[in-house]
C-alpha cells in the first residue's frame, strides 16, 4: 500500500510523479534509487542516466521503478525534494544552535555561510541535479519555493534577534537581502561548475 507523491490521480492512470510509500521494503526500494541517482550524478550528468542503469546499480527491477515513479523527471523531482529537506533540517539545527548559545550576528553569519557551503560541497551528484534542473527550463515544484520562503523566514528572524547591530532604517528588508544574495552567491560558485 502506498499514497502517491504529487498525485494528481490515480497509479493506474499514469498521472502521478511519484508515489510515497507505506511498506518498508517500498521505501527501502526508493531510497536505493535516490541514493543511487545521487552517487552516479557523482560523475555524469542526467542526461547520461537511463532508468535501467539507475535500476542495476541500485539492484532493483525497472518494474519497481515505475511502480515508484512516472519517469526519470519524476525521481528527479523526489531527489531534489528530498535533498532540499535534509537543506532545511540543517539550517533548523543551525538556527537552534544559535540562539541556544547565543552567538553574536557576525557568529551568525559566518555560521550560516559555513552551513550552506558544508550542505553544497558534501553533496556532489545533488548539485549536478540541482543544476541541470536549473538549466532546463520548466523544471520546478512547489515543494522547493515553499521551503526556501520557511527557511528564509526562519533565518530572518534569528538575525533579528540581533537588531541593534544593523545599521539600516529596515533590518528587515536588510537581511532578507543579504540572506538572497549569499543564496545567489552560493549557488553561483559553489552549484555551477560554469562560473
Amino acid at each position: 500500500a502506498s499514497t502517491m507523491g504529487k498525485a494528481t490521480g490515480s497509479a493506474g492512470d499514469r498521472s502521478f510523479r511519484w508515489v510515497t510509500p507505506r511498506q518498508e521494503r517500498s521505501r527501502s526500494t526508493m531510497d536505493r534509487l535516490l541514493d543511487t541517482t545521487e552517487a552516479l550524478l557523482r560523475d555524469r550528468s542526467f542526461e547520461d542516466l537511463s532508468i535501467a542503469m539507475i535500476c542495476k546499480a541500485a539492484d532493483s527491477h525497472v518494474g519497481s521503478f515505475y511502480n515508484l515513479f512516472k519517469d526519470k523527471d519524476a525521481l528527479l523531482e523526489c531527489l531534489l525534494e528530498r535533498v532540499d529537506r535534509d537543506r532545511v533540517a540543517t539550517f533548523t539545527r543551525a538556527l537552534h544552535h544559535a540562539r541556544e548559545t547565543g552567538m553574536t550576528i557576525e557568529q551568525r553569519a559566518t555560521a550560516l555561510v559555513g552551513s550552506a557551503v558544508r550542505i553544497a560541497v558534501s553533496r556532489p551528484g545533488a548539485l549536478r541535479a540541482w543544476n541541470y534542473a536549473r538549466r532546463h527550463q520548466g523544471f520546478t515544484w512547489k515543494g522547493a519555493a515553499e521551503a526556501n520562503a520557511a527557511v528564509i523566514d526562519a533565518i530572518t528572524e534569528l538575525f533579528l534577534d540581533c537588531r541593534d547591530r544593523i545599521g539600516h532604517p529596515s533590518p528587515r528588508r536588510a537581511i532578507e537581502f543579504a540572506l538572497v544574495a549569499n543564496q545567489e552567491t552560493v549557488t553561483r560558485f559553489l552549484m555551477d561548475p560554469h562560473t
